[in-house]
């Protein structure tokens, strides 16, 4: 199953928890991200730009994104994609922890109580940094630089229209809808022009690198495969008298 879909599933779960504690937590501790905030953002970009440069590299990229289907979503990619895939949801949790925790912490230094919400907001900001930067809602594409950019620009739009800036009160639910409605458009446009070169007139679009040997896709360069599959005729029938039914056999 694709991997949105379990993580889905599983902040949905989380939501429920969160709304059986509505009650504000006092911040433990005296951290103040503030002072840090310079090494925490280029530490992030460091981050973002080395996963990118890996992702160029085309055996690592087709290892990461070898849970995009090819053909028939039916069809198992193995268990690497499984695997990859689980890991690259993992990886992603911590990170939203470390980012939650240093949230808490700069909300606790000037209030010094946090109020728990759902933070589905922030989960829609996130997902649309990341389309907006040119990754591919599908999988297996995207950019080095793409990522960084986007979120340093949503970054600087979230803070200038809050009320410490312009004041613009602008809901985060409405601006995460706009991001990832762009980020959409962006997706539509990176699988249009990001394709693979033409091999032949036969194959424009060969896929067949990151394919799975033995399994076939539903179309080729050749067209729709289901119209070549012979021809069967359908069998005789007997009626009651025991005569054959000669229209069972007209096709």
């Amino acid at each position: 199953m694709p991997g949105w879909a379990g993580s889905l599933a599983a902040a949905l779960a989380v939501i429920v928890w969160i709304q059986k504690h509505p009650d504000p937590l006092t911040v433990a501790g005296e951290f103040d991200p503030t002072n840090q905030a310079l090494y925490l953002y280029a530490g992030f970009a460091a981050l973002s730009l080395v996963a990118g440069l890996l992702g160029a590299i085309r055996s690592i990229r087709r290892g990461v994104g070898r849970f995009r289907p090819v053909g028939d979503p039916a069809h198992r990619r193995g268990g690497l994609g499984g695997v990859v895939a689980s890991l690259g949801l993992i990886a992603s949790t911590a990170l939203a922890a470390v980012a939650g925790v240093l949230l808490a912490a700069l909300n606790g230094a000037t209030e010094q109580v946090v109020v728990p919400t759902e933070g589905i907001e922030l989960t829609g900001l996130a997902i649309g940094a990341a389309l907006v930067g040119g990754v591919s809602a599908y999988g297996r594409r995207g950019g080095v630089f793409g990522t960084l950019l986007s979120v340093s620009l949503l970054s600087l739009v979230v803070w200038y229209a809050g009320k410490d800036a312009a004041n613009w009160r602008i809901s985060h639910y409405a601006l995460a809808a706009g991001v990832v409605a762009v980020g959409l458009v962006v997706t539509r446009l990176v699988e249009t022009f990001g394709r693979p070169l033409p091999v032949d007139e036969e194959s424009p679009d060969d896929w067949s690198d990151v394919g799975v040997p033995g399994t076939a896709a539903w179309s080729t360069g050749s067209g729709d495969t289901w119209a070549n599959l012979p021809a069967q005729a359908a069998p005789a029938r007997t009626d009651q008298w025991g005569d054959e039914d000669r229209w069972s056999s007209l096709r």
